[in-house]
């Protein structure tokens, strides 16, 4: 199995991403690194992320939720959307933690969901590059959820770029076994094409995307 050195490529941009929630402890392969957790310093990295449940499981990633949610929002948008876009994103972040995450079933509506799925997603590969977050990862639902994400608010050129990841694949088939999955994605073999993959996604201003993403839904986050 390949592994990984953490690298740290903007200390401005990983100063947003925080803590949110308690660490849970985690059996091989079965979580993700938390995107939201470098410190201000960059002295410590990341911790550990519940488990990612599938995406159907949640809501759809086109902004409508399965279900009507009855109780009132434990954030104002509202009031998060006063601040600077970069405060907001990391805001929205973590209130979309606390609310349950990806890894409650029904916690999120759509919008939420694929707000918070391409946010971790950009945060984790930021963090410790696509070698990393792939290996943190492991799991192909996990990744399909991203790439649906990061299509859902409107970053199709990074959707595309992470789904050359999918290419390894015959068909570009991904496998439904983890063990598969994992044991293909992080062999180091694929280290300079996960480097080719990273400079394709920054080609596109994903911040900017999310905000945009955020204001045009902005009744799916009241």
């Amino acid at each position: 199995m390949g592994r990984f050195l953490p690298r740290l490529r903007s200390i401005e941009k990983l100063r947003c991403w925080r803590i949110w929630r308690k660490v849970d402890p985690l059996s091989p392969r079965s979580g993700l690194v938390q995107p939201c957790a470098a410190n201000p310093a960059g002295a410590s990295w990341l911790q550990s992320l519940r488990p990612v449940r599938r995406a159907a499981e949640l809501g759809s990633l086109d902004g409508t939720a399965p279900h009507e949610h009855s109780m009132p929002k434990s954030y104002n948008i509202d009031q998060i959307l006063t601040q600077k876009p970069d405060k907001v994103q990391t805001d929205l972040c973590g209130a979309l933690e606390r609310a349950g995450g990806l890894h409650s079933p029904g916690a999120l509506n759509g919008a939420e969901t694929a707000f918070l799925a391409a946010f971790n997603c950009w945060g984790g590969i930021e963090c410790e590059g696509l070698s990393g977050w792939l290996l943190n990862t492991s799991d192909p639902k996990t990744f399909k959820q991203a790439v649906d994400a990061l299509r859902a608010v409107g970053a199709s050129k990074r959707a595309d770029a992470l789904w050359r990841v999918a290419g390894l694949f015959q068909g570009s088939e991904l496998p439904a076994d983890t063990d598969a999955f994992s044991e293909v994605v992080t062999d180091d073999q694929h280290n300079e094409l996960y480097e080719e993959i990273e400079e394709q996604m920054r080609e596109e201003d994903l911040g900017a995307l999310l905000h945009r993403y955020v204001t045009a839904h902005v009744q799916e986050f009241r």
